[in-house]
């Protein structure tokens, strides 16, 4: 057994796994937040 010693947890293939995790965590959290902020500011002008 090897032990890693990559403090980031590179994969073989040099990615993060964690990292790109993390990147697709945030990029659906802003998609969900501007769709919600535009479903917002829509009701707000129908009223």
């Amino acid at each position: 057994m090897k032990l890693n010693l990559d403090p980031l947890g590179r994969n073989l293939l040099g990615r993060n796994p964690r990292l790109l995790a993390a990147t697709a965590a945030i990029k659906a959290w802003v998609r969900t937040a501007f769709e919600l902020n535009e479903e917002a500011v829509v009701s707000i002008n129908c009223q």
